[in-house]
């Protein structure tokens, strides 16, 4: 088997950062890209985009118990080990 020569692969090798386009989207268009994004994954790949949506919905969740904790009076570390040890 002939050894792999570097200087006859790198023609072949694609130079990414050359082939980068940049894309500005009004608001507008940005919402249809999304929206029509959305609905072909509903339509073609119905399980990711359920998953998707469970996972919005658990982060949603989170930061709204983050932001409730907040609000309230701090418990002792004392206070939470009691607790976990009873369970």
């Amino acid at each position: 088997m002939e050894a792999c020569n570097p200087k006859r692969i790198r023609p072949y090798l694609l130079d990414f950062e050359a082939m980068t386009t940049t894309i500005i989207l009004n608001e507008e268009q940005t919402r249809k890209l999304i929206r029509e994004t959305l609905i072909d994954l509903m339509e073609e790949r119905p399980s990711e985009f359920r998953q998707l949506i469970l996972e919005a919905m658990e982060e949603i969740a989170l930061a709204h118990a983050i932001r409730e904790g907040r609000k309230n009076a701090f418990v002792s570390e004392e206070d939470v080990f009691a607790v976990l040890h009873k369970g």
